[in-house]
């Protein structure tokens, strides 16, 4: 059947007499689809049906490339996640964290780049019994704007690159985007009395990339594998104290406390 309006409010309009109710998006995912493609939105429909509908505001795209964006995209290329499911018109931007001052920074930190307030929801993942918050945003426009800076969408744990335009951007820009690295998968350890700046993933051209970036940056880092898993490191005691210094230089309250609060335990 070739769709048009009138037959999708048709359709819809059975439903809701099938029903005997206002129909709702997950009572039909052909519905759902029609309506994005032929109305633009599932309002849309909704108000071409006669229904009232409450307006939902579109999470902003950033209109210059902010500190904040950069150690965002560092978390999200990290601790992060941009889900397209285009066959259900799903579009989602997720961060992940355990801890709840993470998770109520990472809302302001949404709030502050994009003007919008950000759904959590509680999960939990295999035998772990502490409390997984996903923090997300359903956006096509801005899950386009992070996919075009570079920021693959779908399972990117053993395919990451670092966004090339991360590479040409500003040192001072560059180390936000390594705080939200650091943040998602970086540690540090004191190992004998030595104390290690340490960086990990899944992705081997993610970890020479990210080489590349901090030797832009003037560190000698040394880059590892065990056990199937890349690790990048700085050991000397000069070029750790200058990556603390710098990333969080100008850092505002966006980053994670557990973190620093840790860094400066062990090496100040």
């Amino acid at each position: 059947m070739k769709w048009d309006k009138e037959k999708i409010i048709i359709k819809a309009l059975s439903l809701e007499k099938k029903l005997g109710r206002r129909v709702v998006k997950r009572d039909n995912s052909n519905l759902f689809f029609l309506a994005k493609e032929h109305f633009g939105s599932w309002n849309n429909l909704m108000k071409s049906m006669g229904h009232q509908v409450i307006e939902f505001r579109e999470a902003n795209v950033p209109s210059r490339y902010s500190k904040e964006l950069f150690y965002f995209i560092g978390l999200l290329c990290s601790d992060g996640h941009i889900q397209v499911v285009r066959e259900k018109c799903s579009y989602k931007i997720i961060i992940f964290t355990s801890y709840e001052e993470e998770k109520e920074m990472i809302l302001k930190l949404m709030k502050f780049l994009f003007n919008y307030d950000a759904s959590v929801r509680l999960k939990n993942y295999g035998f772990s019994k502490r409390v997984n918050y996903e923090v997300y945003i359903y956006s096509k426009k801005l899950c386009g704007f992070l996919i075009g800076l570079g920021v693959p969408s779908g399972n990117k744990s053993l395919t990451l690159k670092l966004p090339q335009f991360i590479m040409n951007s500003s040192k001072k820009h560059i180390w936000h985007f390594i705080r939200g690295i650091f943040d998602g998968d970086g540690s540090i350890i004191n190992s004998r009395g030595q104390i290690l700046f340490r960086i990990y993933s899944g992705s081997k051209n993610f970890i020479f990339d990210f080489e590349e970036l901090v030797k832009k940056m003037d560190f000698s880092p040394k880059i590892n594998k065990d056990r199937g898993l890349w690790s990048l490191s700085a050991n000397k005691k000069n070029e750790v104290k200058k990556i603390f210094e710098q990333i969080y230089k100008d850092s505002g309250i966006y980053f994670y406390p557990r973190k620093r609060l840790k860094w400066k335990q062990q090496y100040i």
